[in-house]
């Protein structure tokens, strides 16, 4: 059964429009870049004291919450580690599926299916729309900003790979492009494959 859901893409991918989406879900809480625990780039069951301490302060500056660190290394893997301080963040959600938006963390999406119980969701968009939005609203000069192709490329050319290698109902691609053209029926689509119950907002 899926308990923890991975949102990611480039930026202006729609990736927080699809965290919106799921967070409708009455049985799925999504937190969007808070604690960024794929930012270690070693998902490899080590120092999981470490990381809690880290993630700890990064909520106590940003939210001005503490979070209960619990200085344990029993988790299977770090990706239950991750759920373990998602579970923390909030004494009253009972909901039973956790996840986390972040973008830009594409590449790490093997290792986020290392565990049985996680779906990818990765966000695609336009590259020409991307372009667009994100020149819009970045501080980057000319031509700075044009890195937003690259990434795209790049996204796109895993996207590529990880739809060979896993099934649909282990990942996911959110495509913007196609859900405004038809939106409940694309995210009724996206309900079957992942198994949910309720409808997405539709």
């Amino acid at each position: 059964m899926v308990d923890f859901l991975f949102i990611t893409g480039t930026y202006r991918s729609s990736t927080t429009l699809t965290s919106r989406i799921f967070n409708a879900h009455p049985d799925i809480q999504i937190y969007s870049d808070l604690t960024v625990y794929s930012r270690f780039h070693e998902l490899d069951n080590s120092d999981f004291d470490r990381k809690e301490e880290e993630i700890a302060a990064r909520i106590l500056a940003r939210r001005n919450e503490k979070l209960s660190v619990r200085n344990d290394s029993t988790h299977e893997n770090s990706v239950g580690h991750w759920k373990s301080i998602l579970n923390r963040l909030d004494s009253r959600n009972t909901k039973p599926i956790v996840g986390e938006k972040v973008v830009l963390e594409w590449q790490n999406i093997p290792l986020i299916l290392t565990d049985r119980s996680s779906v990818a969701i990765h966000t695609m968009r336009d590259p020409r729309s991307v372009l667009v939005s994100w020149k819009k609203m970045t501080n980057s000069p000319k031509p700075r900003y044009m890195d937003a192709l690259a990434n795209c490329l790049n996204s796109m050319l895993y996207g590529l790979m990880y739809r060979e290698e896993y099934s649909r109902n282990r990942y996911v691609q959110f495509v913007y492009d196609d859900f405004i053209i038809a939106p409940e029926e694309y995210l009724s689509n996206i309900q079957k494959h992942l198994g949910l119950n309720v409808d997405l907002g539709c």
